[in-house]
């Protein structure tokens, strides 16, 4: 039945899947475990698709990723750093870039209060002189994290600034399986209108009002196609964006 469900539309989240199957999200999570196992299919954050997909979209084990592309993770970690303030409340996921955002972290800002489901996060931000809440659920071996219901509701109890989640695909359809129900700042880095815009027609909507939305590279004449895009859509929406000194753009939502 999963695998009929995949053939037919490419990937599946685990939670389209439970609602056809009629099951829990752990029941479908442990028999895509067997699938993936099997190479009938690809592991994806959030569900699985069809193993045809290229061999970049498998996902592999923390252990194995850890090593790889750390000179891109730790300019990403940098950028995100600049994003917290002492004492905010953020969420960290298990992924290996957000496990250089840990290290920094740790040594960088005090008096956070910090929710992860990742017991490698744990470890790295316990280092420094921040609150750590680890939420629980069931222990995935290959992320070395904890998901599930249990923990989406865990997470759900508390009032985040920030929340800093990774994710492996394309974009836009990589937020399928990891779109948060509110957003408080949204960063769009893409470099590339077509992506940039296909993912404010899928988040826009989610900003909460006095939210804030930026624009990194608004202002830069190399990017100006962009800056076109951005304000075509913005227009649509009923707003104007604001250029900064720094060349970004910003919009604060009503």
């Amino acid at each position: 039945m999963i695998l009929d469900l995949v053939d037919r539309q490419g990937s599946a989240t685990y939670v389209a899947l439970a609602e056809v199957l009629q099951v829990s999200t752990m029941t479908v999570r442990r028999d895509c475990d067997e699938l993936v196992r099997l190479g009938r299919v690809i592991k994806t954050v959030g569900g699985i698709q069809q193993a045809s997909a290229a061999p970049y979209l498998y996902e592999n084990s923390v252990r194995e990723r850890i090593a790889s592309n750390q000179s891109e993770k730790r300019a990403i970690a940098a950028k995100a750093l600049e994003l917290i303030r002492d004492h905010q409340t953020i969420f960290i996921d298990g992924g290996t870039t957000n496990l250089t955002l840990a290290r920094l972290i740790a040594v960088q800002r005090t008096g956070l209060t910090i929710l992860t489901n990742s017991a490698l996060t744990c470890l790295e931000l316990s280092k420094g002189n921040n609150t750590i809440i680890g939420i629980g659920g069931e222990y995935d071996p290959i992320t070395l994290s904890f998901a599930g219901p249990q923990a989406d509701e865990m997470a759900k109890s508390f009032l985040i600034d920030q929340a800093f989640l990774s994710t492996k695909g394309f974009l836009p359809e990589a937020l399928d399986g990891a779109m948060p129900e509110h957003i408080g700042l949204l960063h769009i880095d893409l470099n590339a209108p077509r992506a940039e815009i296909a993912v404010l027609e899928r988040l826009f909507d989610r900003v909460l009002p006095g939210g804030v939305i930026v624009f990194d590279d608004y202002g830069w004449k190399m990017f100006h196609k962009q800056k076109e895009a951005e304000d075509d859509f913005m227009r649509r929406k009923g707003y104007e964006i604001l250029e900064l000194p720094t060349g970004q753009g910003l919009v604060a939502k009503r």
